[in-house]
């Protein structure tokens, strides 16, 4: 199924404004980074993950404090790596009633196996998120229609 996140969908920034959090496991030495989605009206949420605050992405300057040129930086250019690593993702204060995964690059959701996701009190964690470089996001199946 593709997905077009629709209208009533309010970005939301920074995540602890809200009192989102998260935690991972299974990542290794890398970062996941999130950015924080509520639909208005219902609270229903979205996020955003993917691997990023890894030294070769950040902002470099040069003795001005003028940011180099991501031209000049060979290992901060993009590429089409599309490896993904299976991540262990906990959502605390999660609203996320029925979790599904969407491909930002093909616009697929994806339904998320009960089996991968657990409840404890008010967080939910789900097994087996496919993280990589671009962005791949868990939002509640009343946002993404599917």
């Amino acid at each position: 199924m593709q997905v077009a996140f629709r209208s009533e969908v309010a970005a939301t920034n920074p995540l602890e404004d809200q009192g989102f959090d998260f935690t991972t496991s299974g990542n290794g030495d890398r970062t996941v980074t999130a950015r924080a989605f509520g639909k208005n009206g219902s609270g229903q949420q979205a996020v955003a993950l993917w691997f990023g605050g890894d030294p070769a992405q950040q902002p470099r300057y040069d003795n001005t404090g003028k940011e180099i040129d991501i031209a000049t930086r060979l290992d901060r250019v993009p590429d089409e790596n599309r490896a993904t690593k299976s991540v262990t993702v906990t959502f605390r204060n999660a609203t996320m009633s029925n979790p599904r995964l969407v491909d930002l690059t093909t616009g697929t959701v994806h339904r998320i196996p009960p089996s991968a996701v657990s409840r404890h009190g008010s967080s939910l964690t789900i097994t087996g998120v496919p993280i990589g470089n671009t962005p791949v996001v868990v939002a509640d199946r009343s946002i993404t229609g599917g």
